[in-house]
């Protein structure tokens, strides 16, 4: 049963995908492979003219099995919303798609809640939930189609069931059915998702034999089915998607780590994962971490895999705070006894009202952190904004229909197939009510790369352009009319005067404290 507080990952994680509804760039694949499946089916006739990775393909093959998990889920809940006329263009689907993709992570998360409250009781179940809605990056991110989120639910049930299902509070041994279930999520996670989960995979293996309650003969041949069974699966659907024999996560790893391809993306010293993105992802989760382990004994084994795994991805050179996510839940549980210690220590000394005190700082300033890094969130998305504009400020039934030049920065910055609203293919949904049926007469959206601002000009055939380019170009003014900037993200701003000469003005003025500065980014633009 999901309890009230449980509502926190749902609620928080819809409302952040509501608030910043369009995607970047490291979403594109999945949410273009998404968009196909559900608009040409898990067997479209003519893959080479129909789906989008076969224009843009990317460095290395990725799996197609969580896109289409994901389509396949998501449908149902489109048909349904069609039906009580909630969608109005392909972009209500693209919003769909990112609900149900955070629901199932939500759901992971409520498996781990119930974790926690079966091994450390209600009270530190309560305290990782709060906890976890107070931090910024999972909850935001957990509805966006990156890899790692697709892998996320499968690593949370691995998790739950590895470390604290079917375990008494102060026993670490766990059934064998809560080991076989794990692994066969690390399995399906790491061949077919995310190759570098291989190096989580074998601490969660190591600690299964040091546990000594599942037989070595149990691990092997549980972990080998399971290995097996996601290679061959990956294998024979990602082939056929591909046209060509491929294993993607394989690909992968010959790529990124054989070949040492990941370092063209940036290398970062060995400790980077520990100095800087922990602290990012877990926020003041990091030192109440610190006191669960420190107060608390049973947090050893939940911690010993995750931290053996950022130990060990510490070593590839190219580091993301994406490659550690996985992490969260587990540093987050500790951090919640940490949390549950310092609310409970004894009101008669002076140490209990100083701990209760603390522990409310802690979470007030994650909060306080995530609002603002919400907020900036919702203004760092300048493609999306300008082709939602663009659709604002162009009627569809404009004839000639337009033909618009999507720049770089657009195209990575939200505008993704859903948002080609007047392009096809349709989503059979969208044909149910007179108000989302699509213009007869298709646009063109075109994406070619490497095009300069005179080509375009001199290209009759385009009717607008979304452009990097300001008014103030000469190529400009000579041959386009400017219809809307699209302001985005700049920086953020300390007003140093109200903190030192208006001092008296800040209890009323708090939220004026820390502003925003958004400047132009992106220009729309119609032929003269």
């Amino acid at each position: 049963m999901i309890s009230l507080l449980d509502v926190g990952f749902f609620a928080l994680s819809w409302t952040y995908v509501l608030l910043a509804p369009y995607t970047k760039v490291e979403e594109s694949f999945n949410i273009q492979a998404v968009h196909d499946f559900l608009s040409y089916g898990l067997l479209p006739d003519d893959l080479s003219h129909q789906f989008d990775h076969f224009t843009f393909s990317g460095a290395v093959p990725r799996t197609f099995l969580g896109s289409a998990v994901l389509a396949s889920t998501a449908n149902p809940f489109i048909i349904i919303a069609a039906y009580l006329n909630l969608i109005s263009s392909k972009a209500d689907l693209q919003l769909i798609v990112r609900l149900v993709l955070a629901t199932c992570n939500a759901i992971s998360l409520v498996v781990i809640r119930k974790a926690v409250s079966n091994r450390f009781g209600s009270g530190t179940a309560s305290c990782f939930t709060l906890l976890t809605c107070s931090q910024f990056h999972l909850l935001f991110w957990m509805g966006r189609t990156l890899p790692n989120m697709f892998a996320m639910p499968l690593i949370n049930l691995a998790f739950a069931y590895a470390s604290m299902y079917n375990s008494s509070r102060y026993s670490i041994r766990l059934s064998e059915k809560s080991w076989k279930l794990a692994f066969w999520c690390l399995a399906f996670s790491t061949v077919v998702l995310r190759v570098e989960l291989v190096l989580l995979w074998v601490p969660f293996l190591l600690q299964a034999l040091v546990q000594g309650r599942i037989s070595f003969y149990t691990i092997i041949s549980t972990n080998l089915l399971a290995g097996t069974t996601a290679a061959v699966a990956s294998f024979i659907f990602d082939s056929f998607f591909w046209q060509k024999d491929v294993l993607p996560e394989l690909t992968s790893f010959i790529f990124n780590v054989a070949q040492g391809q990941s370092s063209n993306w940036g290398v970062s010293p060995f400790l980077d994962y520990f100095k800087i993105h922990l602290p990012k992802l877990l926020m003041t989760g990091l030192p109440l971490a610190f006191v669960g382990l420190l107060t608390d004994s049973r947090i050893i084994p939940i911690l010993f895999p995750f931290i053996i795994y950022t130990a060990l991805i510490s070593n590839l050179g190219h580091k993301e705070w994406r490659f550690i996510i996985y992490t969260v839940p587990a540093f987050n549980v500790a951090a919640a006894s940490g949390l549950r210690y310092l609310f409970t220590r004894r009101k008669t000394t002076i140490f209990g009202p100083i701990s209760f005190i603390f522990a409310l700082g802690f979470l007030a300033a994650n909060f306080g952190l995530t609002g603002l890094l919400v907020h900036i969130s919702m203004h760092n998305y300048p493609g999306g904004e300008a082709i939602a504009a663009f659709h604002q400020l162009v009627p569809a039934t404009t004839l000639p229909p337009p033909h618009v030049h999507i720049c770089n920065l657009a195209a990575q910055s939200g505008t993704t197939l859903f948002q080609h609203l007047n392009s096809p293919p349709y989503h059979s949904a969208l044909y149910l009510w007179p108000n989302s049926v699509p213009p007869a007469t298709p646009w063109i959206y075109n994406k070619t790369e490497n095009l300069t601002l005179s080509e375009l000009s001199r290209s009759s055939h385009f009717t607008h352009i979304i452009s990097e380019q300001p008014p103030t170009s000469p190529e400009i003014a000579g041959h386009w009319n400017l219809m809307k900037a699209i302001p985005a993200f700049d920086r953020v701003v300390l007003d140093k005067e109200l903190l030192t000469h208006k001092r008296w003005e800040l209890p009323r003025r708090l939220f004026d404290l820390i502003r925003i500065v958004e400047k132009d980014h992106l220009w729309i633009y119609e032929r003269k």
